[in-house]
């Protein structure tokens, strides 16, 4: 963590210090509720990074919040940023990884830098990821993130556990071709609470 901060100050991030010359932003996905009705959207800016800046929308097109991103020299996700409208903080979160360069950590932030959660996360031998573990500032662990593959490595479904072995909710995943076209999220009986529909 110290190391971590250590980078920040020695301003050798990369991304704020790149400024917008991304991509212009687009639409990159959609919030739909059961009922089939868009709640809010995303919009997407990008640089040879990764993303530079998302935009989360209301459906009739107020902006709610809007995400930065900060990157190490070699295209690592160190940082991302959450402002309000009027460009006030809201949250950050911070992200670490090992000597070979794989994310083991991250760390979630209020708007007061007092840290809300923080996640680990292990791999299988293919370098997948195959479980996120989240915690609470004390060190609890609060749920397990348990992630399944298709036979393309491509992520199919994503489980969260409670401690007590019982499923909370799961993500499933759709795909066409390479892209991803739709992430669908359901309650522990399998009831669909909402899905966001993927733009590319």
């Amino acid at each position: 963590m110290r190391q971590l901060l250590a980078l920040i100050c020695a301003g050798i991030f990369i991304s704020g210090c790149t400024g917008d010359k991304g991509k212009a932003e687009k639409v990159k996905k959609e919030i739909i509720n059961a009922s089939g009705k868009m709640q809010s959207y995303y919009r997407y800016k990008y640089n040879k990074y990764g993303k530079i800046r998302k935009s989360h929308f209301t459906s009739d097109d107020q902006l709610i919040s809007y995400f930065t991103y900060d990157y190490d020299k070699d295209g690592k996700r160190l940082k991302k940023t959450e402002y309000d409208p009027r460009n006030a903080l809201l949250s950050y979160v911070l992200y670490e990884y090992n000597s070979n360069r794989v994310r083991t950590k991250k760390e979630e932030y209020d708007k007061n830098n007092m840290m809300r959660s923080y996640f680990t996360y292990e791999y299988d031998d293919k370098g997948k990821k195959k479980r996120r573990i989240k915690y609470s500032p004390s060190g609890k662990a609060i749920v397990n993130d348990v992630y399944e593959y298709n036979d393309k490595s491509r992520l199919l479904k994503r489980t969260t556990i409670g401690n007590s072995g019982e499923v909370i909710s799961f993500l499933t995943h759709e795909y066409k071709g390479r892209k991803r076209i739709k992430k669908s999220r359901f309650d522990r009986n399998g009831k669909l609470i909402d899905y966001t529909d993927y733009h590319h």
